[in-house]
């Protein structure tokens, strides 16, 4: 339906004779496999085909300032706090989420704007292509929200994940910058492997005054009675003021504070 409202015509299945639509490219997403009739269709006849993250990376993303959001957990959240924020500061930023956000018209859109905020997936690219999607990306800046197994059909265990997330921060130029979960210890051994900037984000456990514990701390004022959770945020120990959030829980205000 958020393609149709797009104005997107939608086929249903995946029958060889859809060739005879005679596209420019095949872009194939990852659930097609091999045996696929379509997809040996396609193979028999020659015809030319690519993922979409590799499309993207060729066609979109070298004009763009990339801003990837990775991580096992809170990806999409985080990817759609960071549009927003772009958004809502007018730089009218593109962006593409694997989600439904419900603060912006859509879940995908090309910005006049140089920033584009990306959902960076760990999760392989197509039967062509095992390896993560967002090595495609070419990140600028990046979040990494946490590391831990996940995706046990395509990773056998928590070092081939590993393994991923060091490909993709070390792809973060010198210059760029990685924003990481201090209070993930996986993720914080990711971020030791990036020649970039490193910036560093917490949620304070109760009665934890520590606010320079990281470089960007999150204070919990009040929780659960009103249905928005206060907090304060500190800046490498300087209070950036009071804020309030619908969004319960602190993984979010996690989430907040990475945005």
């Amino acid at each position: 339906t958020q393609l149709e409202a797009q104005g997107i015509e939608l086929i249903q299945g995946y029958g060889p004779e859809q060739v005879s639509l005679n596209p420019d490219l095949y872009v194939v997403g990852n659930v097609m496999t091999r045996g696929n009739p379509l997809i040996e269709e396609i193979l028999n006849r020659g015809l030319p085909y690519t993922s979409g993250p590799q499309w993207i990376g060729e066609h979109i993303l070298r004009e763009k300032w990339v801003l990837a959001v990775a991580g096992t957990h809170g990806k999409t959240t985080t990817s759609t706090l960071v549009a927003w924020l772009l958004h809502a500061s007018q730089t009218d930023p593109s962006w593409l989420i694997g989600g439904v956000p419900e603060n912006l018209p859509q879940a995908s859109h090309l910005g006049e704007g140089k920033a584009i905020v990306l959902e960076g997936d760990e999760y392989d690219t197509a039967f062509f292509d095992k390896e993560s999607k967002f090595l495609h990306y070419q990140p600028h800046r990046a979040i990494l929200t946490s590391v831990e197994f996940d995706h046990a059909d395509i990773f056998d265990d928590i070092e081939q994940v590993r393994a991923a997330f060091r490909k993709f921060v070390e792809l973060i130029p010198e210059d760029g910058d990685l924003v990481v979960h201090r209070d993930d210890s996986e993720a914080m051994g990711i971020a030791a492997h990036a020649k970039a900037k490193v910036t560093t984000y917490r949620v304070l456990p109760d009665h934890d005054e520590d606010v320079r514990s990281a470089d960007y701390a999150v204070k919990v004022l009040r929780a659960g009675s009103s249905r928005r959770m206060d907090f304060e945020i500190y800046e490498r120990g300087e209070n950036l003021g009071r804020f309030s959030t619908s969004m319960s829980g602190r993984y979010n205000l996690a989430n907040i504070a990475a945005a």
